[in-house]
């Protein structure tokens, strides 16, 4: 019987070593986490040429992310009030909090982290930042709606709604 590996911390992606260390139709279970705290347990089954597929299942992980996994301390720079291009978006930042879009979304952006913040004397806006190629959405909202700015080598919000699509 071939005994299951089970990560007790999150990580960001599943090892190459973890992979080449388990036996053909081994197990590997694991919390995958990113920067932007949303997390999913993944199982996976090794086969005979060293590749790990599987799906992710159901259950609450609750392991912390590996020490040497933890995002940049430098959020990247906030982008000026004019940089980017500005569209209107039926998400707001709420899908970025809830478990099963966060998580999603994570994955559409594996580089980024959010925060919100107060624009002066106006909106609290939520700042989507990827320090590792500047690339940055803006969502602030607009009425009963939101908008999104966004700039830089790739466009995140875009690749979130293209996420929660598929």
């Amino acid at each position: 019987m071939i005994q299951p590996r089970v990560a007790t911390m999150g990580v960001r992606n599943i090892p190459e070593a973890w992979v080449r260390e388990t036996q053909p139709t081994g197990i590997i279970r694991a919390t995958l986490r990113g920067w932007m705290r949303s997390l999913g347990l993944v199982r996976l089954v090794v086969d005979d040429e060293q590749t790990a597929t599987g799906r992710f299942i159901a259950g609450e992980p609750h392991f912390m992310i590996a020490r040497q996994q933890d995002a940049p301390q430098s959020l990247g720079m906030l982008p000026g009030l004019e940089d980017g291009t500005t569209r209107t978006t039926p998400h707001g930042p709420e899908l970025l909090r809830i478990y099963d879009s966060g998580f999603v979304a994570q994955l559409a952006m594996p580089n980024a982290r959010f925060f919100t913040m107060q624009a002066d004397d106006g909106p609290v806006n939520t700042y989507v930042l990827d320090s590792t190629n500047d690339s940055f959405a803006v969502l602030s909202p607009d009425g009963d709606g939101w908008t999104v700015r966004q700039g830089g080598p790739v466009p995140l919000w875009d690749a979130v709604e293209r996420s929660l699509t598929l």
